[in-house]
């Protein structure tokens, strides 16, 4: 069996029958043939010598590629003379392969630099995909026969060496075709077709060409790594840029001689241009992608033969870069311009806005960079409804978070004029709907079909408050849910759990980016505690006021219940926080005074008279900045209980007293008496002039002791102390303390 490897010296070998001549590769002129062994240790010794000289220190050229083949004629033609067994016939053809793969990659890599210099680089590439396989190769026969580890290791170097060279050479010479520029608002891609500056002057004469360098570069296996860094940068420079600026830019294709190019620059404006819908821009975004794409195909790949094969067409470097730049176009197209200009599906914009995109990627297609099978346009195209919903959920939740966000500290009264109703209003509304009297049911009690009609004001909402951030996110809830009604079961629920989201972006954002201002500004702990109560409302009457609109299984459990009770107690627990923390700033002013003793001492009782009218002064900041918010019943319920809190640190200091004298009786009467002046804080005053009227509340009704402090006041003037003390005790024991512990709203 003759080996492959030496095939083409082996006639020059037959014509030389073996004879070895004087001086020659052998010595001087034998009596007789040398044995096989003898050649073959001899053709190794050579063989081992080239390598490891030409590749470590020195340069020693010898072909010995005949004399190989004269030994495995040989080996394979005279048994007679290659006495042994089959294995070290077998060993000695190991031996001859091992030389021959040596002498071959030896030769490909004298002929690799020449290869490179005269632009053969297809040449090039194939060269050394060869000797890498042949490295490959050797490493198995080494393991075979008795060849120097070194041998093997010297050959693998000087190949990876050639194949860093060739790819680094080609690297350049793809980044001199084709180059990048940009020039104010222009962008440049510039394609040159004769790369001259890259080689010998000595082949100026032979041009390369990028299709060369690219065929060179597939070859080698570095194709698809420089067509991804390509396709990124087209994306940067051309294809963002186009989304951007939409209806604003424009793409050009120029062609010369010496160079082709595609530009993308502003489009020249004029004085007045007419607004252009998002069909039309969207137009104009894909004819400049088309040209874009055209250019990239007939000035760069190339197009593909018709006489190629399909599988040709489908496997040159034109094909992977479609493979490579479609998924990164598609995602950019539909990411940066599909699902932000999807239009309101109005007078039939939505036909336009598909068929824009069923022609893209039907052109795109056609010019071979979307497969047949890739839908990820046409998957968009199906779910258009879904993306238009989203779309406006993204819009809408971004409203209320800039909403949530600002300082806008103004409020509105609420129920106003432009309230949505009541609950009472939605039952009647509903019923109006089902072709019901309304009125047939009032006073039906809690035995009306609906379970709605109790007059119970726990369902009606006191005058009050609110922030307008908060009116504004309910008029958005219900305006989400009124638009609907015409649109399909899929838009109907994504506008239902829309309205959730932004009932859990105000729960969310609120208490994070304005809690500083909750926990310490009075007034705006009130605010957020009618906020959450006037959003607790409505969600008592969402999910039942629009079921009529909501798709089944919505229209019968659809419900925003659930969030009631997360919104009162978030509520509350502001509230009585910020209750807890006036009643302790109370207290301690209060405690400022050091006790009602020795009131004769006019330093003394400065310090008494200090401390009592701080305290009055703070509670009647507090009083006027939660009148104007609050319901009227909550602010004199809470206007009560701070005021039960004086009272009750006023009549403990009395209580250590044990007794005075009449002139510190006196003294302590007119103290105590200038408590008298909060009974305005339960005064309601309306009109002006003649007209005005002045409302008085039972101050009873929420302040315990207030009762007890008129006795005393009366008392100190005409009581002996142990009298007064024992209606103090009396006071003190009928209230047990429970005054600083009414914190509640909901007392």
């Amino acid at each position: 069996m003759m080996l492959a490897s030496a095939d083409s010296h082996a006639a020059n070998a037959t014509r030389r029958r073996l004879s070895i001549l004087p001086g020659g590769l052998y010595g001087a002129e034998p009596k007789e043939l040398p044995s096989v062994d003898t050649q073959l240790e001899h053709l190794k010794s050579q063989v081992f010598l080239v390598i490891l000289s030409h590749y470590s220190t020195y340069q020693h050229r010898i072909d010995v590629r005949d004399d190989i083949a004269t030994v495995a004629e040989r080996i394979e033609t005279e048994p007679s003379q290659t006495k042994g067994l089959a294995g070290e016939i077998k060993q000695k053809r190991s031996t001859i392969s091992l030389l021959t793969v040596l002498t071959k990659v030896h030769a490909e890599l004298q002929g690799l630099d020449q290869l490179v210099d005269t632009g053969e680089l297809e040449s090039a590439a194939e060269s050394l995909v060869k000797m890498t396989e042949s490295v490959g190769l050797l490493w198995d026969l080494s393991r075979q026969t008795d060849c120097p580890i070194d041998v093997i290791k010297a050959i693998k170097k000087e190949v990876m060496t050639k194949g860093a060279f060739l790819q680094q050479k080609l690297e350049e010479l793809f980044a001199s075709a084709f180059v990048f520029t940009c020039h104010g608002d222009v962008t440049e891609l510039k394609v040159h077709p004769r790369l001259l500056a890259t080689i010998e002057k000595t082949f100026f004469d032979s041009p390369i060409k990028p299709n060369d360098v690219l065929n060179a570069m597939a070859i080698q296996g570095s194709l698809a790594s420089a067509l991804t860094r390509f396709a990124k940068r087209l994306l940067s420079n051309f294809v963002i840029p186009i989304i951007q600026q939409r209806s604003n830019a424009t793409v050009t294709a120029m062609r010369t001689k010496m160079s082709s190019s595609v530009m993308l620059g502003a489009v020249v404006k004029e004085l007045n241009p007419p607004s252009a819908s998002s069909s039309s821009q969207l137009s104009h975004v894909f004819d400049n992608l088309r040209t874009l794409a055209q250019f990239l195909k007939e000035d760069i790949f190339g197009s593909p033969s018709s006489s190629s094969t399909h599988h040709d067409r489908r496997s040159g470097p034109f094909h992977l870069f479609a493979e490579v730049w479609s998924p990164l176009l598609i995602h950019e197209v539909v990411a940066s311009c599909l699902a932000p200009s999807i239009p309101d599906g109005k007078d039939g914009a939505h036909a336009d806005f598909v068929a824009s995109i069923e022609n893209f990627d039907r052109t795109m297609k056609d010019a071979g960079y979307f497969d047949e099978d890739q839908s990820e346009l046409t998957d968009f195209v199906s779910k258009i409804h879904r993306h238009s919903a989203e779309k406006r959920r993204a819009e809408l939740l971004t409203l209320v978070r800039d909403i949530l966000q600002s300082e806008d500290q103004n409020t509105v009264q609420v129920p106003g004029p432009l309230e949505r109703g009541d609950i009472f209003a939605t039952s009647s509304e509903v019923k109006a709907v089902k072709g019901e009297n309304p009125a047939a049911t009032t006073g039906k009690g809690s035995e009306g079909k609906d379970g709605l009609e109790i007059a119970d004001a726990t369902f009606k909402l006191g005058p009050c408050h609110v922030s307008t951030q908060a009116q504004t996110l309910v008029e958005l809830a219900h305006q989400t849910l009124d638009e609907v009604e015409e649109t399909d079961t899929s838009g109907k629920i994504d506008a239902f759990y829309c309205a959730r989201d932004i009932f859990d972006s105000y729960r969310a954002v609120m208490p994070v980016h304005h809690g500083d201002a909750l926990e310490n500004i009075p007034a705006r702990t009130m605010l957020f505690y009618n906020d959450c109560e006037y959003i607790s409302f409505h969600l008592l009457l969402l999910g039942y006021r629009y079921s009529k609109n909501q798709p089944y299984p919505l229209n019968e459990m659809g419900t925003f219940l659930d969030m009631v009770p997360s919104f009162r107690k978030m509520g509350e627990g502001y509230f009585r926080n910020q209750m807890r923390k006036q009643r302790d700033k109370l207290l301690a002013m209060i405690a400022e005074a050091e006790g009602f003793h020795n009131l004769v001492d006019d330093v003394r009782c400065e310090a008494v008279e200090k401390a009592i009218k701080s305290t009055l002064y703070h509670l009647n900041g507090l009083a006027k900045a939660w009148r104007p918010i609050l319901p009227t019943e909550l602010y004199l319920k809470s206007i009560g209980m701070l005021l039960d809190v004086i009272l009750q640190a006023v009549l403990k200091n009395m209580a250590t007293l044990g007794g005075w004298t009449k002139e510190e009786g006196h003294q302590l009467r007119y103290l105590i008496s200038l408590i008298d002046k909060s009974e305005a804080h339960f005064h309601r005053v309306t009109g002006v002039g003649k007209d005005k009227t002045i409302e008085k509340a039972p101050i009873p009704k929420y302040v315990t002791l207030w009762e007890a402090h008129k006795d005393l006041v009366d008392m100190l003037d005409t009581a002996s102390a142990d009298t007064i003390q024992q209606r103090i005790q009396g006071a003190l024991e009928h209230i047990g303390g429970t005054a600083t512990a009414k914190t509640s709203p909901h007392r």
